[in-house]
């Protein structure tokens, strides 16, 4: 269970870094647009910042309590053997402790990558942009 719980979230943070790829020639152009309508570089910077906060840390407020939720509500009910133990099952619930670390690890992960995305997506966000066609 511990690697398929790894596997989900290495599988959703890749689809959080290939959502903001996709959508960076887009933004870009917006972008591009604020800084040539006067909104300084460091307000823009901050937007950027401040949006790809609050989009990665409710996923992963909503991801990992969901997740502590569906362990808790399944775990109980998965069967540790084939034959009935005469003496009494074991109670399998998810470590606090090790929760928060694991989640704290993945935000840190999403955090560097989505810093690396936000800082590619302001050096791609010139007023020459502009000419081109909006995607």
């Amino acid at each position: 269970m511990l690697a398929g719980a790894a596997v989900a979230a290495l599988l959703s943070a890749t689809g959080a870094v290939v959502n903001l790829h996709l959508l960076a020639r887009r933004r870009a152009f917006e972008l591009a647009a604020m800084q040539a309508l006067g909104v300084p570089r460091p307000g823009l910077r901050g937007a950027v910042a401040v949006e790809q906060s609050i989009l990665v840390g409710f996923a992963v407020v909503l991801g990992v309590g969901l997740g502590t939720l569906g362990a808790l509500l399944a775990l109980p009910s998965v069967p540790e053997y084939a034959d009935v133990p005469a003496y009494p099952p074991l109670l399998v619930r998810p470590q606090p402790g090790l929760v928060a670390v694991i989640a704290v690890a993945i935000a840190a992960l999403l955090a560097v990558a989505l810093a690396a995305s936000g800082r590619a997506l302001l050096r791609a966000a010139v007023p020459a942009r502009l000419r081109e066609t909006q995607a």
